[in-house]
């Protein structure tokens, strides 16, 4: 064999084993539920999933919410963790809109092996509305403590409704809600709102050059929740690629939006 062709022949298997480490490299996380529905003062969870067969030490994780609808209780390593036969080092601390944990296998040859649960969140609904569930960051070690360079966690949501107002108002809340679920969606998602008095309101989905895909509302609402269904298709009838989109309320007082991910 030529030396020219042999190089080469290096240079591919070389770059094909790069990119075999690199796909492995990359790990997917789920909330689970990724969305809920609950009441006024009812407790609720979050687990952390691990969908793959995947060797995990470590996993360190910062998750933000809105602390005016869910007020935190508690945090731990998952069901994953606690069926080891070694002992496991665990912590985890709240503020109002924020929380830490972490969970570390202590053995030298003892570690979680996916799929499986990551990490527990115990929580309460103290106000009307929803909240997004979202991890800001996000750390796992594989069975030597080497990182994994690459993990994603999409937001999870919970939405708080009926009942009485949590803090004596009469009112579910003073300023106009917004939220969509699922999220991300294939093929239909329900956008719901709640504003504090009667309006004409205009709701639509907006591509991320900011053309306008669909106009779902255009008229007059209520002061209370309402529920809106896209279909994930444009104003022709066409079905939007995947991706991301925007959708956007406006009424006389208020502009409220958010991103929604279509995922064919």
């Amino acid at each position: 064999m030529r030396t020219g062709k042999k190089q080469t022949l290096i240079a591919v298997a070389i770059l094909w084993g790069l990119l075999q480490v690199s796909v492995a490299s990359a790990v997917t996380l789920r909330f689970s539920p990724l969305d809920q529905n609950m009441e006024l003062g009812e407790q609720g969870t979050v687990s952390i999933m691990l969908d793959e067969v995947l060797e995990v030490r470590t996993i360190e994780v910062t998750v933000t919410f809105d602390g005016n609808i869910i007020s935190s209780l508690e945090g731990g390593g998952g069901a994953a963790f606690q069926d080891l036969p070694c002992y496991v080092w665990e912590d985890f601390s709240a503020d109002e809109n924020q929380w830490t944990g972490f969970a570390v296998s202590m053995g030298f040859d003892c570690f979680v092996v996916g799929p499986g649960e990551l990490f527990t969140w115990n929580f309460e609904a103290v106000g009307y509305g929803p909240s997004d569930i979202t991890a800001i960051s996000v750390v796992l070690l594989d069975a030597a403590g080497v990182e994994y360079p690459d993990v994603e966690l999409a937001n999870g949501t919970v939405l708080v409704e009926g009942g009485e107002s949590a803090v004596g108002d009469g009112l579910p809340f003073a300023q106009p809600r917004i939220t969509a679920m699922p999220n991300p969606f294939n093929p239909m998602t329900n956008i719901k709102f709640w504003l504090p008095e009667a309006t004409d309101a205009r709701l639509s989905i907006y591509d991320m050059s900011g053309r306008c895909v669909r106009k779902l509302l255009d008229g007059p609402v209520s002061s209370e929740w309402t529920s809106v269904r896209w279909n994930g298709r444009g104003d022709q009838g066409r079905a939007a690629p995947s991706g991301i989109y925007l959708y956007q309320l406006v009424t006389k007082k208020k502009t409220l939006s958010g991103r929604l991910t279509l995922a064919r």
